[in-house]
Order: structure tokens, then C-alpha cells, then sequence
């Protein structure tokens, strides 16, 4: 009998050294995870401390602002409000660089600022200094509506209100039935290259006629009104070949303005959409 106890002693021994190794991993595990979930979202390594621009925008203190609240927004989901209790020297270091996700980020920004074409991130490691570069959308359009007047740019996206003016160098487009809205795109480059040709009459001297502005029953419409400078309307439809246009009005005048008193004071307007029946309206 005596001789049992040295094995059994020692089993005991085994088995407590055994659960020694458990509870040591496991100890070892839980600091390891504190460690890094503390290295990572509390500490000031992954921190970024400063959020700078080399451009000079009016908007960019808003602009600031908002990559804040979008870094806070996801670190709380991260770091609950309780730890900054026990860790209160912590609670200023909710700008992880870790979280800031480019695309979601450059999203949200662009829906908030319609004006801002494109939106360029650049880390520094070093300094943790988040760069902010921009390219804004510029005027191509003035459109309006029976409710104001905004701006698009070259892809036909509004992005800023007009001011009201009576006249204006930009080339202009009204829209009759529509409620335009910010961030909206109300043209593609196919209409867009058509308003291009159109606008560019103007730097032709073989036109028999000048375009003041555009109008439109919507964005979609299949047929353009052009408010001529020369005091009438041209009626067209979308896709018209403007050189036949042009020939068929100068063909017109040859026949129509030596009969008419006023000349093109008299015209109301030409209509050429079903070429070749081509109507008018005198006053």
C-alpha cells in the first residue's frame, strides 16, 4: 500500500501542472488580445493626428469636419463608450487610420458636396497626417427650371445652385417640365455633345442665325427648341444634322425675308422637325 502514494502524488502533481499550462494559455491568449486590441485602437500608433489640405476651398474646414465624425462613427463600433471610463487618457483617440475606408468615405463625401468632382486620400506613416487633395466639377451648363436655375459640369451633373441673373456668357438650358436636384445627372454625353454643337453656331460665320439658349420639355425630350438671338424660334429634333438645318433656313430666308416687311422680326418660328416639310409662323 505504502507504495502507491509516490504514483499517486505524482499523478496529482502532472495533473496540476497540467491545468497550470491551461489556465497560463489561456491567461497568455486574453493578454495577447488586450495588448493588441489596445496597441491598435487605444494607443497612438494607428492615430491620425493631423487632416490637411495643399488646396485653398472655402468648403474644406466642413469637409474636415465630416472625415471626423466619419472616423468617431466607426470606432465606436469598435471602441464602446465604457472603456473610455476605465481609460479616460484614450478617449480623445477615436481617429484610427485602420478605419478610414476609402471608397465609403469618398462616397458619402461626394453626395454631401455635389460640387467635388473627385476626392484623392494620401496617408503620411510618418507624421500620421491624412492629405486631402480635390478636383471640383467645373460650369459647362446653366440649366433651369421653373424654380430656379442650377449648374452641371461636363458629365451633366448639377452641383451647385445658379445665382438669379437676367443674363448670362454661360450657355443656358430650360427645362419645362422637371424638378431638378443636386447630385442629380440630367444629361448623358450623347445630349451633351448635341448641346455642344449647337452652342458652338455661334463661332461659325456661316450661320444664318445665333442661339441664345435651349429649351427642353425634360432631360429625355426627342425634340429641342433653340431660342435664337436673331428674335425667333427654331424647333428641331434631337440628332438633327445642323449643316442640313442650317441650309434649309438659309434656303428660306432666300424665299421668305424678301417678302416679309420686318424681316426676321416677323418670324415666330421655324419648325424643321419633319424635314423635308418645313413649317413657320409669322406674326
Amino acid at each position: 500500500m505504502t507504495k502507491k502514494y509516490p504514483k499517486r502524488t505524482n499523478y496529482a502533481f502532472k495533473l496540476f501542472i497540467h491545468r497550470l499550462k491551461i489556465i497560463g494559455f489561456f491567461v497568455f491568449i486574453f493578454l495577447f488580445l488586450s495588448l493588441s486590441y489596445w496597441f491598435i485602437f487605444l494607443s497612438n500608433f494607428f492615430q491620425i493626428k493631423q487632416i490637411k489640405s495643399d488646396q485653398e476651398i472655402n468648403i474644406f474646414p466642413n469637409i474636415e469636419k465630416d472625415i471626423r465624425e466619419f472616423l468617431i462613427n466607426k470606432n465606436k463600433k469598435f471602441v464602446p463608450q465604457a472603456i473610455y471610463k476605465f481609460v479616460p487618457q484614450y478617449s480623445k483617440n477615436t481617429y484610427n487610420m485602420l478605419l478610414l475606408s476609402q471608397k465609403e468615405l469618398i462616397s458619402y463625401l461626394k453626395t454631401k458636396y455635389p460640387d467635388i468632382e473627385d476626392i484623392n486620400f494620401k496617408l503620411n506613416l510618418k507624421e500620421n497626417i491624412l492629405m486631402v487633395s480635390f478636383k471640383m466639377r467645373e460650369i459647362k451648363f446653366l440649366i433651369c427650371d421653373s424654380k430656379g436655375c442650377f449648374f452641371t459640369d461636363k458629365n451633366g451633373i448639377i452641383f451647385a445652385q445658379a445665382p438669379q441673373v437676367t443674363g448670362s456668357l454661360i450657355d443656358m438650358i430650360y427645362l419645362k417640365n422637371n424638378n431638378l436636384k443636386l447630385g442629380e445627372k440630367v444629361f448623358d454625353q450623347n445630349e451633351i455633345k448635341m448641346f455642344d454643337n449647337i452652342f458652338a453656331i455661334n463661332k461659325r460665320e456661316d450661320y444664318v442665325f445665333r442661339v441664345k439658349s435651349i429649351e427642353m420639355d425634360s432631360p429625355s425630350s426627342t425634340d429641342i427648341t433653340i431660342n435664337t438671338t436673331n428674335g425667333w424660334q427654331l424647333l428641331i429634333s434631337f440628332n438633327s444634322n445642323l449643316e442640313i438645318v442650317n441650309k434649309i433656313i438659309s434656303g428660306l430666308f432666300n424665299d421668305l425675308l424678301n417678302k416679309v416687311k420686318n424681316r426676321q422680326e416677323n418670324i415666330i418660328y421655324i419648325d424643321v422637325r419633319d424635314y423635308p416639310q418645313v413649317r413657320y409662323l409669322l406674326r
